[in-house]
């Protein structure tokens, strides 16, 4: 392999170097024995007693999400734009129009579909708006822009 004046290869891991099984078992019976660092190591009641003093009690309603739910804009149930006698239907919708199949690659496997928000706008259910898209590609939808 030739490089350029300066450049230097890359390591073995990360040169599509496969390890061996014998490798890969010397390496399982080298970490057996091994324990952590911290297993067994108690706290004294001094410091047990300083770390409850400096963490703040956020249990039950001094918990700033006590009796929110997560969501969006707290639309659950009967208070969703969705909700149709106890069923979200733009999904349903979108799957009965479009079939069962990714729109970017044309997986069909049911349990790995969503409906996917063309403009972004959660309350904007029309069936224009809705795309069928298999997890993978959704994500790409929303986070492939910031890789480019």
């Amino acid at each position: 392999m030739v490089f350029k004046k300066g450049h230097k290869p890359m390591g073995r891991s990360l040169s599509g170097h496969i390890t061996s099984e014998e490798t890969k078992e010397r390496i399982r019976e080298k970490a057996l024995g091994r324990t952590p660092w911290n297993k067994g190591i108690k706290h004294s009641k001094e410091t047990k007693q300083k770390m409850s003093e400096n963490h703040p009690d956020v249990s039950g309603s001094n918990n700033p999400m006590y009796g929110k739910k997560p969501g969006l804009k707290n639309q659950w149930g009967v208070n969703n734009p969705n909700w149709k006698n106890g069923i979200g239907v733009y999904r349903q919708r979108a799957l009965k129009r479009y079939g069962y199949r990714c729109c970017d690659c044309g997986i069909e496997v049911k349990e790995l579909l969503l409906v996917h928000h063309i403009d972004r706008d959660r309350e904007n259910n029309k069936l224009k708006n809705l795309e069928v898209l298999c997890r993978n590609c959704h994500w790409l939808k929303h986070k492939g822009d910031n890789l480019k």
